[in-house]
C-alpha cells in the first residue's frame, strides 16, 4: 500500500510538473488564494495543494480529501490566508 501510495505521488507530481496549469483553482478561489491549485492523489482519498510557478511548482501540501481542506490551507499563516 505505501509503495502504491509513493509511486502514485510520483507520477502525480510528474504530470503536474509537465502540465501545471491541470490543477483546480475552485478551492485556491474559496480560501482567497486564487494561484493555489489542487489535483487529486490517483487512487488514494488526498489532495495535491501547490502553486505553479514559473519554472517549476511549488508543493504545498498532500492533504486528506475526507479532512475541511479549505479551514486548513485558509487558516495556514504561511500561505497568506
Amino acid at each position: 500500500m505505501a509503495n502504491d501510495l509513493v509511486e502514485s505521488l510520483r507520477k502525480d507530481l510528474r504530470f503536474l510538473q509537465l502540465q501545471p496549469g491541470s490543477g483546480s483553482t475552485r478551492l485556491g478561489q474559496a480560501i482567497d488564494l486564487p494561484t493555489l491549485r489542487t489535483w487529486p492523489v490517483s487512487g488514494f482519498p488526498l489532495l495535491i495543494a501547490y502553486f505553479d510557478q514559473t519554472d517549476h511548482i511549488e508543493l504545498v501540501r498532500i492533504l486528506g480529501q475526507r479532512h475541511d481542506v479549505a479551514s486548513i490551507l485558509g487558516s495556514d499563516p504561511t500561505l497568506g490566508g
